[in-house]
């Protein structure tokens, strides 16, 4: 039978004081409107479904905006109308709400999945919903679609049976809405398991059927000896448990269906929760309670807010039965669920149930006092705070903390894919692994063979497991990735010079520097280069004594050579291989630049004569220079030098505490300068910083001396 508007208005107008029943027509004329040429599988008119959703929303007392939602929630999935035309008819909150359930129902989920992924789906569908009234709205959808499941193809037919019994009734059990929660499980069960359903239907007729009259006995019975005992304004009733958690008790202890004596139960309906307590009495005096049945949900409620007393009893012949006991309130609240705890009066406060029943989600209902009436809105925004819920390629969920990135998650599937990750295609877009990822993002992981891991990974991976795998793997592989950064520093500084490392190894003047140091092999040198144990000048200090008692006089180390490793793949005439200058009497001379001053375009420069090594340039105010042999120095115009190169300058100075540190750096890098790379050094509480600079000509060097002088917390500035 299908449901007009006029029921539907008439119905929120039965508990709402001011509904907005404009807004919930012209819903219905839009719906019906762009739903016009579409039919269900039953043949009815589309708009049959939305009618019933709004009907069940009455039902769980939603408020206005609710129920119009409920008649627009397929618009935008089924028909050319957006999400933003929604809102610019019926305002943003009523697209917001559409806007939700569309989402959530464009989930694609493993049902396959182990149950504490399911468990994980059910937070998602939660969290994705970021407001109460999406997911009932969406539980109002459901029911109404398995409600008419008959209609659809098998397949369809099991697999939204299999969501329903999954997903979509333990949201219903944890909202209190049991009376929709039985529904949808017995429901999805007759189309699951048809032979089992039927089979406990037709026993449960015939339990019904013979024991009528027991039934009619213990109502009639218990009635008599309540009021035999005072208790007053009480009701008793029957009830027959879903078959669905029949066959859930049948599987789960390994029973028949005669075994299950809670088919009917009894509940005992009372006044206040002393008289819960006095009827329990009563019925453990008059009947014989069964040892190890008792429940009192009302000292410790379910988690959902669920209160009552639970006691199982032997009646008269043997029989057993389990009775209910609970006030009107508890009642309602079972019955209705959280629609027992919506407030539609000005200054009206939630029950403290209706805290409770969200004590799952981990969060209090938030009320809305921009408008008449409370209406619950927007609580899964603080759901799972610390927590987001991101889907793999297949459907997978996997729990993250907030903050996690990309190859968190890739370390969350598997060490192996974590430690090869190298990026990963997030809802279809290319994100690198330092990328953060949101709840609801669908994140497929992209690996390369060549890929290893770093230890600035450490610095932005959030979760336990991989940072531990990390910190594994680079313990491990440290000591080779020392070796192989130590080989290639030496090599590389050694090319500087016109000097071959497999000559020196071949000669065996390598093996004489490293048996100095007591080291054993080539290999411990690179390690402890490669992990700055070993100053890579003191070494090349070392190797120079005996290239020089080999007799390679032609080739030289110059003891001047300090830590000159290389910071990046900028072009620094410091790096270079020796330069060919055209001036004069040095026309093809072979010059290099002293490390220990740097000089740059525009200093006042001389030049050393090296035994044949050709000539190293100095500043002329080089503190060097007095050690030097000066019949060797000449004297070079500093306009000679190129002005079409970077250069590197060297400045030292004093801070006060590492943390201004940051800032000097900041503020340099904001003028433009590049800095190559910074060493600092602890003493008495403050520190001594040495800067390596990129400049152009000494105009650059002052102005950054300059700079720093002018800073509160610099001291002692000079260059090197």
């Amino acid at each position: 039978m299908s449901v007009s508007i006029k029921e539907i208005c008439s119905a929120i107008s039965s508990y709402h004081p001011m509904p907005d029943l404009s807004l919930i027509r012209r819903a219905y004329i839009y719906a019906s409107y762009y739903h016009r040429d579409q039919f269900r599988l039953s043949g009815e008119p589309y708009i049959v479904h939305p009618l019933s959703v709004a009907k069940i929303l009455t039902e769980l007392k939603t408020d206005d905006k609710s129920v119009a939602a409920g008649l627009l929630h397929d618009v935008a999935e089924d028909t050319q109308k957006t999400i933003e035309d929604i809102a610019k008819h019926f305002g943003d909150e009523v697209a917001f709400l559409v806007d939700g359930v569309t989402k959530i129902s464009k989930l694609d989920v493993n049902l396959k999945a182990e149950e504490r992924q399911i468990e994980n789906l059910r937070k998602m569908f939660v969290f994705m919903a970021r407001d109460v009234r999406v997911i009932l709205i969406k539980i109002a959808d459901r029911l109404d679609n398995i409600r008419t499941i008959e209609f659809l193809p098998e397949e369809k037919a099991r697999k939204i049976a299999d969501e329903t019994l999954k997903i979509f009734a333990p949201i219903a059990h944890r909202l209190g809405l049991y009376n929709i929660k039985t529904e949808l499980e017995d429901r999805s069960f007759e189309v699951l398991y048809p032979n089992a359903a039927r089979y406990i239907k037709n026993k449960i007729r015939d339990i019904i059927s013979d024991g009528r009259k027991l039934i009619k006995e213990v109502e009639d019975y218990t009635s008599s000896i309540l009021k035999k005992e005072g208790i007053e304004n009480f009701k008793v009733e029957s009830r027959v448990k879903g078959i669905y958690s029949i066959w859930n008790k049948m599987v789960g202890q390994g029973i028949d269906i005669e075994n299950v004596y809670d088919i009917i139960g009894f509940r005992i309906i009372v006044q206040t929760v002393e008289d819960c307590y006095r009827v329990l009495g009563v019925l453990h005096t008059y009947f014989k309670p069964i040892p190890g049945k008792f429940k009192d949900y009302i000292a410790i409620p379910k988690p959902n807010g669920y209160k009552s007393l639970h006691t199982k009893v032997i009646l008269e012949g043997g029989k057993r039965a389990e009775f209910q006991i609970r006030t009107f309130e508890m009642h309602k609240e079972a019955e209705e669920g959280i629609a027992a705890h919506w407030a539609y009066k000005e200054k009206s406060p939630i029950s403290p149930s209706g805290l409770k029943i969200f004590s799952w989600l981990r969060s209090v209902l938030e009320l809305s006092r921009e408008n008449p009436e409370y209406e619950v809105k927007k609580i899964s925004q603080d759901i799972y705070p610390d927590e987001i819920y991101v889907f793999t390629p297949k459907g997978d969920v996997k729990i993250l903390p907030r903050g996690a990135t990309v190859l968190d998650f890739a370390f969350t599937i598997h060490t192996d894919l974590g430690l090869s990750c190298v990026g990963a295609r997030v809802n279809g877009k290319l994100q690198p692994i330092d990328y953060v990822l949101r709840s609801g993002d669908i994140v497929e992981v992209i690996t390369s063979k060549n890929q290893k891991p770093k230890r600035n990974w450490l610095d932005f991976v959030v979760t336990e497991k991989a940072r531990a795998r990390i910190k594994q793997w680079l313990s491990k592989g440290e000591k080779q990735i020392n070796i192989e950064t130590g080989e290639e520093i030496l090599k590389r500084e050694l090319r500087k010079f016109g000097l071959n490392l497999n000559d020196i190894i071949r000669k065996g003047i390598l093996s004489k520097a490293i048996a100095s140091l007591n080291l054993k092999s080539p290999q411990d040198l690179y390690m402890y280069i490669g992990a700055g144990k070993i100053p890579l000048s003191s070494f090349l200090r070392v190797l120079k004594r005996f290239i020089e008692q080999d007799g390679e006089q032609k080739k030289q180390v110059s003891p001047e050579s300090d830590n000159a490793r290389e910071t990046d793949n900028t072009k620094e005439i410091s790096q270079k291989s020796f330069q060919t200058f055209l001036y004069g009497d040095l026309k093809g001379v072979q010059m290099r630049f002293a490390l220990c001053c740097t000089p740059v375009y525009h200093d006042d420069v001389v030049g050393y004569i090296t035994k044949g090594y050709g000539i190293v340039i100095h500043r002329a105010d080089c503190p060097e220079l007095s050690h030097l042999d000066t019949e060797r120095i000449i004297k070079i115009p500093k306009d000679y030098l190129p002005d079409n190169i970077d250069y590197i300058s060297k400045i030292k100075f004093n801070i006060k505490s590492f943390d201004s540190l940051n800032d000097v750096l900041q503020s340099l890098r904001k003028k433009g300068f590049k800095i190559s790379e910074f060493i600092s050094r602890e003493d008495n509480g403050a520190f001594q910083v040495e800067l390596k600079v990129k400049v152009k000509s000494k105009q650059e060097v002052e102005q950054i001396l300059n700079n720093l002088s002018a800073m509160k917390s610099v001291e002692n500035v000079s260059r090197i």
